[in-house]
């Protein structure tokens, strides 16, 4: 697997963890407006001084700023692009858990050279959602939401609304016009399965899995890892020797699956040998608090692969990514490569190498609802490499064109196209190719990249100087 080497640090890597607010308040003393407003903010900074990756380079301003997202950013170093604050923690975990009000589509945002028009790709449907039952499908574009075109100042807005009807376009070698197809969809709730189609294909007599994996989730008891270790017994139980894992559209998500997955996919000797998957380096407070208190066996410096039950014992795996390849998808790749062959075919990766801490109030009941969400760390494989800010290069550059969008499992679509011929050992005929090359530019979505890679860690419990920390789960975006 080719991999970039570059400086600048560009991944967040969320590890989501519950904390014990320093935000101590009394519950018999009253505070009026401006000392509530102040003593969020005397948070904010305290446990910024605490955690934060860049804490040496803290800013510190005003704390009677009475909007907490505008103080919590004043704070942040000037290079620190993913650090991010909520003020409705319930909602941010319900969705960090994979339980939502959703449309149930995954849009890629599209814009044209010298335009101001956006559109809207689809890259896939959740099953069983609002918009699979409205006839939403992979590759339909999206041209208007409620008889409105969309534009820099009001896609997002538009997309965010809670029910609409969308107006189709359809795409040929002249670009993309208006269709008159509409389609009305609304929220529903959805519990996501992220495994969103799988396939075995046999092709010369080699039995080759397919597997499209959209987001790292545990689930609750970890139904979702139960899920996935069912699909992987399923395919070995049929014999299949090679594996193509689709992470195109894999922004992150739960780190614990992660783990999971790696432990999986990773030859059994290193699962045995309880392997180093990915090292963590914090400030350096916190990492001699973890070195001090735990030892250099921390399980808060290294993640390491784990016997599951379930295991494929392969020598490599093919790996399609894309610039939507992000976060825990991202750990998946970096994290395996010392110990197997990994192909990779598609687009770099988004580069993201950085984690965060989920903190918020556990009061009973919360003082407040806000939840903010730094850099803590970022982490390296067991060779010591990150800093990939332009992600992870493939070995095979194939762009993926989603105005030519294939369904998964087609053969003419050019990855898996190219996937199949690598591991069956014949030439593949670029001339075939039915896509061409990108005519438009992706608008990154920095709403599910913050969100990327989640790890749950149940059975932790820590004190860091005076202030308890209830380490109950630990998540990477």
């Amino acid at each position: 697997m080719a991999i970039s080497r570059t400086v600048t640090f560009i991944l967040i890597l969320i590890i989501f963890t519950v904390f014990n607010s320093c935000f101590q308040e009394d519950e018999s003393t009253q505070f009026d407006n401006i000392s509530k407003e102040i003593n969020i903010n005397d948070w904010i900074w305290e446990e910024l001084n605490t955690y934060y990756f860049w804490k040496d380079f803290l800013i510190d301003t005003d704390q009677s700023e009475s909007d907490h997202e505008t103080y919590f950013k004043s704070l942040l170093y000037e290079d620190d692009r993913f650090s991010w604050i909520s003020e409705d923690v319930e909602t941010l975990l319900e969705e960090l858990d994979g339980e939502i009000l959703a449309l149930g589509f995954s849009p890629t945002f599209g814009v044209f050279s010298n335009s101001n028009n956006i559109f809207i790709i689809v890259e896939y449907v959740y099953p069983e959602s609002s918009a699979e039952e409205a006839g939403l499908a992979r590759g339909d574009i999206i041209l208007k939401i409620d008889g409105l075109n969309l534009t820099m100042d009001n896609y997002l807005d538009l997309y965010d609304k809670t029910e609409y009807t969308v107006t189709l376009g359809a795409y040929n070698e002249n670009g993309i016009y208006e269709t008159d197809q509409e389609i009305f969809i609304t929220n529903s709730s959805i519990d996501i399965n992220p495994v969103v189609y799988t396939e075995i294909k046999d092709i010369d007599n080699i039995k080759i899995g397919y597997i499209v994996y959209v987001d790292f989730l545990a689930g609750e008891n970890d139904s979702k890892l139960d899920n996935l270790g069912h699909v992987i017994d399923e395919m070995k139980a049929q014999g299949i020797t090679e594996l193509i894992f689709d992470l195109r559209y894999n922004r992150g998500g739960n780190v614990e699956a992660v783990k999971y997955l790696g432990s999986i996919l990773a030859p059994y000797k290193n699962v045995l040998n309880q392997d180093v998957f990915v090292k963590f380096d914090y400030n350096d407070v916190l990492e001699d608090y973890y070195l001090a208190k735990e030892g250099e066996n921390s399980e808060h410096l290294f993640i390491r692969f784990s016997d599951n039950g379930h295991n494929l014992d392969l020598d490599r795996i093919v790996i399609l990514t894309g610039s939507n390849t992000a976060s825990a998808s991202e750990l998946l790749l970096v994290g395996l490569d010392p110990y197997m062959q990994i192909i990779s075919i598609g687009e770099p990766t988004f580069g993201k190498f950085y984690g965060s801490f989920v903190i918020y109030d556990t009061n009973d009941p919360r003082k407040h609802n806000w939840a903010m969400i730094p850099v803590v760390l970022k982490y390296t494989n067991a060779n010591g490499f990150t800093d990939f800010e332009y992600g992870i290069t493939p070995d095979f550059y194939i762009e993926d064109n989603l105005l030519e969008a294939k369904p998964f499992g087609d053969e003419a679509d050019p990855m898996l196209s190219k996937a199949l011929s690598y591991i069956i050992g014949k030439d593949w005929d670029e001339g075939a190719r039915i896509d061409r090359s990108k005519l438009y530019r992706e608008l990154p979505d920095w709403y599910k990249i913050k969100k990327g890679n989640i790890l749950y860690i149940q059975d932790f419990s820590s004190t860091l100087s005076s202030d308890p920390i209830s380490i109950l789960k630990l998540h990477l975006p």
